[in-house]
């Protein structure tokens, strides 16, 4: 750029400067101000004071009708630095053990503000009887751990039953059709995690296990690999789900676009219920699936997590308690007091409501309970060496 200042030299100025670099500049007017390279300069502070000082003799010696006094400054970059990661799996990293077992992500240690505010549940007109998740509690997860990807496939429990013989009771809660032809939520004999009464692939969620056909799952696969899994806690759980999110959901407080990042009750399956259309009932958008999907099928939140909202309740290793009050602040699973016949369930399902698929909802059931909507997602101990 041309020196506009008064105190500059003009291209055109006679001067009496005989230096023929110098001169070099002024015919071809390429007198350059070297510090708005200052802004742009990819490699030091000192280069750019030494192209700086060196514009400046530049500048004077145009004034005084004489060579330039000093030289281009000599430029030695400097060796990049080199910067050695960390030892040990990273958050975000996915493991596997197999391709039999699930696909787990380490997620990172960190606090977060467990429950629901009062008005959020206002807002989702949750009713004030089931208001469990209150009064919210910081909790802090001291260490990373190891999370399922997804939940637990039906392909992935199969593996478990084919391997072991393992028996679960030949009852479920399913929701089919009546001989009416209507939809209706009922125990029924001759259903189980292999017949739910709704089609599914190997890829989908495995439904209607209970809490102990869950940990006769994590005890099997505890045994086959270097061990390690649990079921999560349900601090670990909201927290994962959340991913650093103070939202009802992660991807927003918003019910609009619930299509992309969650399956559940939707005017697809409203159809096939023969209802009309209630927007405390059915998100008012088609998700592409009236049941469950292939896992993976809906995007993922921000610690590559799917599926967290919707699709299927997760169950978590602790008691019930109908309230915050005297939880553990630390991410454990809370066993002290509350119900210890039941456990708890998280994050809605294909056929929740949309209020249902927050992160901070929570609900309950006994142990042995299995239902059409039912599965559970892995956690597992950071120290368990993975491959």
């Amino acid at each position: 750029m041309h020196y506009n200042d008064t105190d500059e030299v003009e291209p055109n100025q006679v001067t009496d400067c005989y230096d023929p670099a110098v001169l070099t500049l002024l015919r071809e007017r390429q007198m350059f101000d070297f510090r708005p390279l200052r802004l742009r300069d990819p490699l030091t502070e000192d280069v750019a004071m030494a192209l700086d000082t060196f514009s400046t003799s530049i500048r004077r010696a145009l004034r005084r009708g004489v060579s330039a006094a000093a030289p281009p400054p000599k430029i030695t970059a400097k060796a990049p630095v080199v910067r050695t990661p960390p030892p040990g799996p990273q958050p975000g990293d996915i493991v596997r053990d197999g391709p039999d077992y699930p696909e787990m992500v380490l997620i990172p240690a960190g606090t977060y503000l467990r429950g629901v505010p009062e008005a959020e549940d206002e807002r989702e007109n949750h009713p004030k009887v089931d208001r469990w998740a209150q009064p919210q509690r910081t909790v802090t997860i001291p260490s990373p751990f190891w999370l399922g990807r997804f939940s637990v496939t039906r392909g992935e429990f199969a593996a478990f039953v084919n391997n072991t013989g393992y028996k679960t009771r030949d009852k479920a809660w399913t929701f089919e059709a009546d001989a009416k032809g209507t939809l209706t939520w009922e125990e029924r004999s001759g259903r189980g995690w292999r017949n739910p009464g709704l089609p599914q692939t190997d890829r989908d969620p495995v439904v209607c296990v209970s809490h102990d056909d869950a940990m006769a799952y994590i005890e099997w696969l505890n045994d086959r690999t270097k061990g390690g899994y649990r079921l999560s806690s349900e601090a670990e759980w909201e927290y994962a789900a959340r991913a650093r999110t103070m939202t009802a959901r992660y991807w927003g407080d918003s019910r609009e676009g619930a299509n992309l990042y969650a399956n559940g009750a939707d005017r697809k399956l409203m159809t096939l219920m023969k209802a009309t259309f209630d927007p405390e009932r059915f998100f008012d958008c088609d998700d592409g699936y009236a049941f469950t999907a292939p896992v993976g099928s809906f995007k993922a939140n921000a610690f590559h997590l799917h599926d967290t909202l919707g699709h299927v309740w997760e169950w978590c290793a602790d008691h019930w308690h109908d309230s915050y009050n005297g939880a553990p602040g630390n991410g454990s699973v809370w066993e002290t007091g509350g119900d210890s016949g039941r456990r708890v369930l998280r994050g809605g399902s294909w056929n929740g409501i949309p209020g249902d698929l927050r992160a901070g909802v929570r609900d309950h059931v006994v142990r042995g309970f299995r239902n059409f909507d039912a599965s559970f997602r892995l956690a597992r101990t950071l120290s368990a060496p993975s491959s």
